[in-house]
């Protein structure tokens, strides 16, 4: 399952004059006086790493998404150095009874399930007793219950994740909680200033990926880590978990770059050889999710 975090909220910053003290960060963020960065990958760097890692090409249509490798000019902004936590989210869900993650209703989602495993065991023992033939049984879906039994149900957030990334929230409940802190979401742009600083670096640490720098596949574990537990991932500027933990949204339409073209790439030889498509599937009324997550490999 996909783990998507409400990302790092960002407010707007002008640049200060020449003459005029450092501008004094908000708590929690960092102060970043935005320039020149480099967005995106190289059309090369997508086809060597398609060709070293075969079971991605699946995904070629997403990774060339990331094509041409473009410069955009990005204007200050202050960015919180660590993810939203499930502690602040939960401040935001008990001010304005907003709809809490589906696994904080675990308690009442279990209950719900034994009562529809018990119903339909009922009704299919009445089946078979009338010597009809048994359909498959629906299995129970915990986040559709959830989203539709919320408002009656109680929840609790669990301590144990209160320190974690919030998980588990769409593009309008992020920012909905944005807004009420008072801020906004980032957008893919000011996301890649804030990871590469105008260098084209592929990690938030350099060029070269290294294992306890993020929260990766590589660490075998399926839920997500305490904010800021990688220091050594972090960015000159201080900010953590830009790269792994979970998925963090952007308010940035699913749309090309300039100069954006469908490749296809050969990989092999003879009649070992495959021929890969890569074309994105271009959607205006989605948005771009940034840094990966604990479930996603380097």
């Amino acid at each position: 399952m996909v783990q998507i975090v409400l990302p790092l909220l960002l407010l707007a910053a002008a640049a200060p004059a020449a003459q005029e003290a450092p501008i004094e960060a908000p708590p929690g963020t960092v102060y970043l006086k935005g320039g020149k960065t480099q967005i995106g990958n190289k059309v090369k760097t997508v086809e060597e790493m398609l060709e070293e890692a075969p079971t991605m090409q699946k995904f070629a249509g997403s990774f060339i998404s990331e094509t041409p490798l473009v410069k955009k000019e990005v204007s200050p902004y202050f960015l919180m150095v660590n993810e939203v936590t499930s502690e602040q989210y939960a401040a935001f869900v008990a001010a304005t009874n907003h709809q809490p993650p589906y696994l904080w209703g675990e308690e009442a989602i279990n209950i719900a399930k034994r009562a529809y495993l018990e119903e339909q065991g009922a009704l299919r023992k009445e089946a078979k007793d009338r010597g009809e033939k048994l359909s498959a049984l629906v299995p129970f879906d915990d986040q559709d219950w959830w989203q539709k039994n919320w408002e009656e149900s109680e929840w609790e957030l669990p301590t144990k994740i209160s320190q974690m990334p919030v998980t588990f929230v769409n593009y309008q409940d992020a920012r909905a909680y944005a807004k009420w802190a008072g801020r906004r979401l980032m957008s893919e742009d000011e996301y890649q200033f804030a990871a590469r600083k105008g260098t084209e670096r592929s990690y938030p640490w350099g060029e070269d990926w290294e294992n306890g720098r993020c929260a990766s596949m590589e660490l075998n574990r399926s839920k997500v880590m305490k904010v800021g537990s990688y220091p050594d991932g972090a960015t000159e500027d201080g900010i953590y978990d830009l790269s792994g933990n979970a998925w963090e949204w952007t308010t940035t339409k699913f749309s090309p770059y300039d100069g954006y073209k469908k490749q296809t790439f050969k990989f092999g030889r003879g009649r070992s050889s495959v021929e890969v498509r890569a074309n994105a599937k271009w959607d205006l009324n989605k948005r771009v999710a940034v840094g990966g997550s604990i479930l996603t490999p380097r």
